[in-house]
């Protein structure tokens, strides 16, 4: 079970399906984390960089930019000259990603 990291909008598996938690929903003791797939990165709008590392803008107008690697379960930020300013690893689950992407930028990461 999960519980205290999770906020609304993050995506869980709740009964064996997928879904966003809503209110009322964090004393389930049936929510599950969610492995970060391809597929996951994709629907968030990250665009595949190589075989293992997806990188995503949130902003036309900021010159950085994010990574994440299936492989390491690396997240990265990246100034546009391909310095890393920000190396955490520490997002393995859906919900996890959600988060830090939500505390660096604030907004929300959201299937696009």
């Amino acid at each position: 079970m999960i519980n205290t990291e999770l906020r609304i909008g993050n995506y869980v598996e709740i009964n064996n399906q997928v879904t966003k938690m809503e209110v009322g929903w964090f004393s389930s003791t049936s929510i599950r984390r969610i492995e970060i797939t391809e597929k996951w990165l994709l629907d968030f709008g990250f665009e595949k960089i190589d075989n293992h590392r997806f990188k995503i803008k949130p902003s036309d107008f900021f010159d950085y930019y994010y990574t994440y690697s299936i492989t390491d379960q690396t997240f990265r930020v990246y100034l546009d000259n391909e310095k890393t300013i920000i190396c955490i690893s520490c997002a393995f689950s859906v919900h996890e990603l959600q988060n830090l992407f939500y505390s660096i930028t604030k907004r929300e990461l959201a299937i696009a």
